[in-house]
């Protein structure tokens, strides 16, 4: 009788220390999921505080840089050209805990991928005459011609306020089949961000094209300051080549080679293959403000695009990172 009294009580003491296991484990379990919640918590709100510090900087960085090209045009300079003012080199801006550095890049030499249609009473339509052009562009670059009349066509059909598809292009009734459906645009690119929606248009292909390409607010081809090209935008140069030009890529070069240092004055100067391209300027109407913030160890590049072709000095579209 008493040995099973002494057996009962072991037993109620051995659930009971089970019993404690038990809330001990689902304790620790609760406060490290308390923990875990909390250690994120804090390391979302340090990133945020880190972001939000790094925007502050950078929005400093769009007045000064704003203010930069205001003063640098109060007196506006007869050209502009590479290597020469507030183009010649990166200016560095002392900031607390950090630095930072503004670099001006001309923003005009670049393909107007809105020029590829026309502006009519019934809405847009391909423009015939620079589509033979863009593709010139394309093939020049390293694309194949039927790769570069796709790129047209989707283009073109994205803009024009038809519904029928260009060679290789793709209308409504592609995109809106498509397992996120969507419409074709109907109206002008605002970005060439906006070309990575396009049917075809993968991002090895996209990454290829982009830097000779531009989305300006306009059908026209837009002014080029022929003072800051270099052999690298000898593709853009050739596709503003009038129709019938012999002109190759390495004539293009070879002329640009012969440019004087600094510029020219004048584009009456220029010569063949250069001379007579009504788009030429030597002053540049839209430029590229990259600024780059250093500040405890983490950077970050934001681009801002300003229109300086007439007072007040505008800002058109900003970026961090990626392209507009």
């Amino acid at each position: 009788m008493r040995d099973r009294q002494a057996h009962g009580e072991r037993r109620e003491k051995g659930a009971a220390l089970i019993v404690v296991l038990l809330l001990v484990a689902t304790l620790s379990f609760i406060l490290l999921s308390i923990t875990n919640v909390v250690t994120s918590a804090v390391k979302r709100s340090a990133a945020d505080r880190a972001r939000t510090d790094f925007y502050w900087r950078a929005a400093a960085g769009e007045q000064i840089a704003k203010q930069i090209l205001e003063k640098y045009l109060e007196a506006p300079p007869p050209k502009m050209a590479l290597g020469e003012g507030i183009f010649a080199k990166a200016i560095e801006v002392p900031i607390e805990g950090g630095k930072a550095s503004i670099e001006f890049r001309d923003a005009t030499l670049c393909f107007n991928i809105n020029s590829l249609v026309t502006a009519g009473a019934q809405g847009y339509d391909a423009n015939p005459a620079t589509i033979p052009s863009f593709v010139n562009m394309l093939t020049a670059i390293g694309l194949g011609e039927g790769e570069a009349r796709k790129i047209s066509d989707v283009i073109v059909d994205y803009i024009d306020n038809d519904s029928l598809s260009q060679g290789q292009g793709a209308e409504d009734g592609f995109y809106s089949a498509l397992p996120t459906p969507f419409r074709t645009g109907s109206q002008l690119l605002s970005s060439i961000s906006e070309l990575r929606a396009l049917d075809g248009m993968s991002r090895g292909r996209f990454s290829r094209i982009s830097p000779y390409l531009c989305a300006h607010p306009t059908t026209a081809p837009g002014k080029v300051n022929i003072n800051m090209a270099s052999d690298a935008h000898a593709p853009i140069l050739l596709a503003l080549q009038p129709a019938g030009s012999t002109a190759s890529l390495t004539d293009i070069k070879a002329a640009l080679g012969a440019l004087p240092p600094g510029g020219l004055s004048n584009v009456s100067a220029l010569t063949p293959p250069l001379a007579g391209i009504t788009e030429y300027v030597v002053t540049s109407d839209r430029v590229e403000a990259k600024i780059t913030l250093e500040v405890n160890d983490r950077t970050i590049e934001e681009k801002l695009l300003f229109d300086i072709s007439t007072p007040p000095v505008r800002l058109l579209a900003r970026t961090f990172g990626d392209d507009y």
